[in-house]
């Protein structure tokens, strides 16, 4: 899922080193530009751009025409976030033109994805896959178990993962963390490039990873981790973006919207098949960033996002149906995962109802609001499914800490807040994926 974020993800098998925790960034081959360490720590908000009137109206920008012609999309422009926000934050990023993050130059945004015949078949997987998550339930969590140290997450079982984000110790952080179900584990890998605002999702047990923003360079660039080490994939995909929804459905990766961080903000499908990027040529959701996005029952379900929209859609691999239900109030930045025969939809931020700390659920007809207490509000939190439990991480706003470093479990009935160490605190939306 969908926040400038730590991503969380979960893979399985492999060795995986662990060193003590830090939020400097990495030793990488992919060479590019990283603020310096003593960088003044920006709001991981979105930045504003111009655009042309629309009928859909923000208080934090217009609507606006410019994506390129082959995207076959509408865009408009994402604004600003008002600097008044309880959490104190806000600063906007520069911005400049889109950068690579490697020495390949078919990472090029302007490339069409479909050059060199390296565009996929259009050909899906069945649908009624059956829900992405595990269902049933566990007997418990063993709190008060500080981060692991030398030893293995549970790779065998399973592990959720967090790549990166930005928040106290750095405006961008380059650091791979497991949960097992019991302690945070850093991993001691060469990291992608540091980063904010990027997207990450799990196929065959890999962590995908793309794109983000780092001090005004946007990334272009496509990610795996298979649990041992990243490695960047030379193919070329969607221009560069932050804040796009990604999950994953059918043997696929979907990731929808976004913005370029200068004002266009996107309303294009795009599938990753494990080798390559393709473009779907379909309409649906209206243009938008920090929509909530999981898997369920064969099909992507995404809610609200860009102008605190309050919109239900589904993806099921071939075309985009939106669903006319009530159900949460508008907001972006909201947290998603899968969990049984349920997608959980938590927090976010509402355009007059500020940060939101509401538990939802989604069965495929019907959004119910749960009557839980749990995390403080706040948006742009990760969150990821493992052994039938959602892990929620970190986050922004509200009261308390600029940025959260807390993790809590939803057991399907109750949150519940684990005592352990882990990642520092920072905006984790969408950088946070499970098995």
């Amino acid at each position: 899922m969908s926040i400038s974020a730590a991503a969380l993800v979960s893979t399985c098998g492999g060795h995986t080193s662990t060193q003590a925790p830090s939020d400097g960034q990495a030793d990488t081959d992919a060479q590019t530009e990283t603020s310096s360490s003593d960088a003044t720590l920006p709001e991981l908000g979105k930045d504003s751009g111009a655009g042309v009137e629309s009928s859909t109206t923000h208080d934090t920008g217009a609507i606006g025409l410019g994506a390129p012609a082959d995207m076959a999309d509408a865009t408009m422009d994402s604004g600003m976030r008002d600097g008044s926000d309880d959490a104190g934050t806000d600063a906007f990023r520069d911005v400049a033109p889109v950068a690579e993050s490697g020495p390949e130059a078919g990472n090029d945004a302007s490339e069409p994805a479909d050059a060199g015949g390296e565009a996929a078949a259009e050909t899906e997987a069945g649908t009624d896959a059956g829900s992405d998550a595990a269902s049933g339930t566990e007997a418990g969590t063993d709190a008060g178990s500080d981060a692991a140290s030398g030893t293995e997450a549970g790779m065998e079982a399973g592990s959720v993962v967090l790549y990166g984000g930005g928040g106290t110790n750095s405006p961008f952080v380059s650091d791979t963390w497991l949960w097992d179900g019991a302690r945070w584990t850093q991993q001691n890998v060469a990291q992608p490039p540091a980063r904010i605002d990027a997207t990450i999702a799990t196929l065959n047990g890999r962590t995908v990873l793309f794109g983000g923003v780092n001090n005004g360079m946007l990334f272009t660039d496509t990610w795996v981790y298979d649990g041992r080490s990243w490695t960047q994939q030379n193919v070329p995909g969607p221009p560069g973006r932050i804040l796009a929804a990604m999950a994953t459905v059918n043997g696929q990766v979907v990731l929808f919207g976004g913005n370029n961080n200068s004002g266009t903000t996107y309303s294009d499908t795009w599938v990753w098949d494990g080798a390559t990027w393709t473009q779907k040529i379909v309409s649906g959701p209206s243009p938008r960033d920090s929509a909530a996005i999981a898997a369920l029952n064969g099909k992507a379900v995404l809610f609200g996002g860009g102008n605190y929209l309050a919109d239900t859609w589904e993806w099921d691999g071939t075309a985009w149906t939106q669903r006319n239900v009530s159900g949460p109030s508008g907001r972006d930045s909201a947290s998603a995962a899968t969990l049984g025969a349920k997608v959980v939809l938590w927090g976010g931020l509402g355009d007059t109802s500020g940060y939101l700390a509401d538990t939802w659920t989604w069965d495929g007809a019907t959004w119910t609001q749960l009557s839980v207490s749990g995390p403080s509000a706040r948006y742009r939190a990760g969150a990821a499914t493992l052994n039938g439990k959602i892990v929620l991480f970190g986050g922004s706003g509200g009261s308390g800490p600029s940025f959260h470093g807390d993790t809590w479990i939803w057991d399907g009935a109750t949150w519940t807040q684990q005592n352990v160490t882990g990642p520092s605190g920072r905006e984790a939306e969408n950088l946070m994926s499970g098995p």
